[in-house]
């Protein structure tokens, strides 16, 4: 309330706006002291014991798969950015898998580093005390028309879709970004929205400038 009374007025307060974000508040904190809890006991086998079939060569899964399991995950109680994020975390070999023996092995500490409760208040703390602030952010400076020239040149049959090793490729290639593998990950796991593999380059387009920027803030926090 005082954070509301500070921002809006105290004569200005929307208390029906007010009581929904407390809810959501609530509830994602919740969220996060349930997997504080959980992780504790993270079984490093998870991912190999929920990728059943999906499993390649024994270890491996595609990173959709990886991305299902995890969001599926009543343990973890995630958020899809917050998979998107982990997941560009692994490393991935050209049929865009990730050996998921290792990579569940690497999970406990990743979340306990940034999505505990614990993790998310020095966050909070950071920015309420003014010590992170937005003008901080350096995303690269690019021009859209650009970006786009390289997706559309890419797309030799000009279906109006990339998948995702193909939109990360596009991502590499187009320098002005210098965007890194887990940055470009990230991007392309996000970019599709339908969770098919398939990326509508055109559409996010209108997003790709939100989607960046949340990565950059997110990283320099």
């Amino acid at each position: 309330m005082r954070n509301y009374a500070l921002k809006f007025g105290e004569d200005k307060i929307k208390y029906t706006d007010f009581l929904e974000d407390l809810f959501t508040v609530r509830f994602d904190l919740l969220r996060s002291r349930l997997m504080d809890i959980n992780v504790m006991n993270w079984n490093e086998k998870f991912l190999l014991e929920c990728g059943g079939d999906k499993l390649i060569d024994g270890c491996r899964m595609h990173i959709a798969d990886v991305k299902m399991c995890l969001g599926n995950s009543k343990e973890l109680t995630l958020f899809a950015n917050q998979i998107n994020n982990l997941i560009g975390h692994a490393e991935l070999d050209d049929r865009q898998t990730i050996d998921v023996a290792v990579f569940g092995k690497a999970l406990k500490p990743l979340i306990e580093r940034m999505y505990t409760v614990e993790a998310l208040r020095r966050k909070a703390q950071l920015i309420q005390f003014g010590q992170f602030r937005a003008e901080v952010v350096q995303v690269p400076e690019y021009e859209d028309l650009d970006l786009f020239r390289v997706f559309r040149d890419f797309d030799e049959n000009q279906k109006g879709f990339l998948d995702t090793k193909e939109y990360a490729h596009c991502l590499e290639k187009f320098e002005a970004l210098g965007l890194n593998m887990r940055e470009r990950t990230y991007i392309s796991l996000v970019a599709d929205i339908n969770l098919n593999g398939r990326i509508d380059y055109q559409e996010f387009m209108k997003h790709f400038s939100h989607t960046l920027y949340n990565l950059k803030y997110n990283d320099a926090l």
